[in-house]
This record gives structure tokens, sequence and C-alpha cells, in this order.
């Protein structure tokens, strides 16, 4: 059992590092079971690609380095979709984002779910926003409220009005939210190591058997976020359910990538909530199409004025 990893990475000369330091000091059982890690470099303008050379040259790798520079910044679903055809075939794959450290157990937990769990064929981690869970095996109960974003179900129309437009900041707390952050399912996890089945989880960590992209593909439309749950969904049509592994961590700076103080790529949040549910609620698009317009200049006029 082999895997490789795929880094798509984009002006990540800080982070990127600190993964990798943590891809290296892994403790595994099985030496081989990362045979080889692919840093897809997305036209970065900092030192991402001399970072990503270095240690490639670096002879004391317990794993296979390559990097490879795209001329222009494709985004993550293309970043994927052009790294696949370059790894081994018998590989299945690992998506891991430059700007995530992983505890020293994270994949050799992996390796034992999938030795013991066969039926995981995608399958996510628990992903903080604070580094403090990187101290422990399992999440404490005050450690929960920072795993955002790491496993979602699938979206709804509620979900596209509380969550996916500024209601969320008025309402935080709505019932919509709550059910696509399974919240319900929170405190399960001081106290289980089974696998928990849901429907998507984040590409930021996600484990995919190499057999899936037979069937299906990221879609290149997705230029950055809702990419992975469009994947999971569709992944699930064909009977491949996601799992989240809940003895496996780490710290997610999320949003190293984007320079402004909300950390997000605004423009392409807005044209990938928009295509998502294009794709998925095409009887009621039009009307969330609108509503999401109105958001969109809501929040460039919120902007302007206090930024």
């Amino acid at each position: 059992m082999t895997i490789s990893a795929i880094i798509i990475a984009y002006n990540n000369e800080k982070t990127l590092p600190l993964l990798l330091k943590s891809l290296r000091n892994q403790k595994t059982s099985d030496k081989n079971f990362l045979q080889e890690v692919w840093i897809i470099d997305n036209h970065s303008q900092d030192k991402t690609l001399s970072i990503c050379k270095k240690y490639a040259r670096k002879s004391n790798n317990p794993f296979r380095l390559q990097c490879i520079y795209s001329a222009a910044n494709l985004g993550f679903a293309k970043g994927v979709n052009q790294a696949l055809p370059k790894i081994s075939k018998s590989n299945d794959i690992l998506l891991i984002n430059p700007d995530i450290i992983l505890q020293k157990q994270a994949l050799a937990n992996l390796h034992y779910y999938l030795q013991h769990y066969p039926a995981i064929q995608i399958a996510g981690a628990l992903l903080s926003r604070t580094p403090s869970l990187l101290r422990y095996t399992h999440p404490l109960p005050d450690q929960l409220k920072e795993l955002h974003g790491t496993y979602v179900r699938k979206p709804n129309i509620g979900t596209a009005i509380f969550d996916f437009t500024n209601i969320k900041k008025i309402w935080p707390n709505n019932i919509f939210s709550r059910k696509f952050y399974y919240t319900d399912i929170l405190t399960m996890l001081p106290h289980t190591h089974r696998p928990i089945p849901v429907d998507a989880v984040s590409g930021a960590f996600m484990f995919i058997r190499r057999h899936i992209f037979n069937h299906i593909k990221f879609d290149n439309q997705f230029f950055l976020y809702l990419e992975d749950v469009d994947f999971c969904i569709r992944a699930k049509h064909y009977g491949y359910q996601a799992y989240l592994l809940p003895y496996i961590a780490g710290f997610h700076k999320a949003g190293s990538s984007s320079p402004n103080k909300y950390k997000v790529n605004y423009n392409a949040w807005c044209k990938s909530r928009d295509l998502f549910f294009k794709k998925h609620f095409k009887r009621a698009y039009i009307w969330l199409h609108i509503m999401f317009l109105m958001d969109m200049w809501l929040t460039q006029i919120k902007h302007k004025v206090f930024d």
C-alpha cells in the first residue's frame, strides 16, 4: 500500500517548508507508505519554486520529491488534474495544502485506517485553525470549535442563503450552518476512533483511492473553493463514501495564499459559489444567482467604505 502526495502551491514560501518538515518527520511503520510528493507551483511570485527545488535536491528525503512549475496560476482543480498523469498508477492519492502542519503520527494513523477499514475510498482529517491540536492525539472538547469546514454536509438552499452569504455574519449560529458543519457529531469525536461517514471532506487534506479518478476528476471550472465538495458529491453518486478520520489531525493556516486581511480570494469564492449551485440546484439557480449578485455588490460596497 503506497500513496503519492500532491501539493498545490501559490506564494507559500513561509508555510511550505513547515509542511515539508512535517512530512519528513512522520513516524510510520512502513517507510515506503509515502512514496513521492509532487509540488505544483502555480506561478508563485515569491520564493516558493526555489524552496521546492532546494528540498528536491536533498539526499535524505524519505520520499521522492518532484516539482512542476506552471507558467500561469491554474487554480486548485486544474493543478490536481495536471499532476495525476505523472503519478504512479499503483499509488493512491493524498491531497494536502502547503499551509498545513501534520501531527507526527498522522500518516501512520492513515496507514492504520486504510489497512483496517478497506472500504474507505475518500477520507479527510481534523484540521484545526490553531496549532494546539498538534499536541494531542485526539481533540479536546474546547478544540472542537476550531474544526471549521474540514468536513461538511451537502449544501442545500438553506445553506446557500444562511451560510454562503453575509446573512451568516448577522445570524452565525443558524440551524442551516450548524447542520452544514455537522455540529451534531462534534460530541462523538473525543470518544470514537472509527471512521465517520460524511458528505464531503476538505481538499486541504483529502485521501482518494486512485481508481476513483477513472470515473471522475476535479472540475476544472472551479478555480478555488468548493471543488472538494463538488468532487465528493459526484463521487458519492458512483458509490464512493467520504469519511472523517478522527485520529488524524493537523494545523491548517487557512488562506495563506490570499494577501488580504480576510484571507479569502473573494472573486474566486463568488464564482465558485455561483458555479456550485448552478451545477447542483438547476431549478433554483436563477433565484440563487440573483441573491448571490446582490450579496456580492453589498460586500464590495462594504469593502470600499470600510477597508
